[in-house]
């Protein structure tokens, strides 16, 4: 959709020119959570949490070690977490979607 604005001459809507930047590791930790959602034990109609295994051979991918490995873990962990908790909210408990 922002190409397709580009391409008409549209500038980009006003909250996309107000987002926030994000600081280098929150975004690899974004971008960590959003790669290893696959890696998640599945099991009885359950998803489970990304193992630590995963995330740790993410870090070693990107030569991520030491004190920011530990931060860059916990905010996978996170973002896993409340994934999670919305994933397994009751379907009568969800926000409704759509217009």
């Amino acid at each position: 959709m922002d190409e397709e604005r580009r391409l008409e001459g549209k500038p980009p809507p006003p909250a996309l020119l107000q987002r926030p930047e994000l600081p280098e590791l929150a975004s690899l930790a974004w971008d960590a959570f959003w790669d290893l959602t696959g890696e998640r034990p599945l099991g009885f109609g359950a998803q489970g949490r990304i193992p630590w295994s995963a995330v740790d051979r993410w870090g070693a991918r990107y030569a991520i070690a030491g004190e920011q490995f530990t931060r860059l873990k916990r905010i996978v962990q996170a973002l896993d977490a409340a994934w999670l908790e919305h994933m397994n909210k009751p379907a009568d408990k969800q926000p409704p979607t759509g217009g």
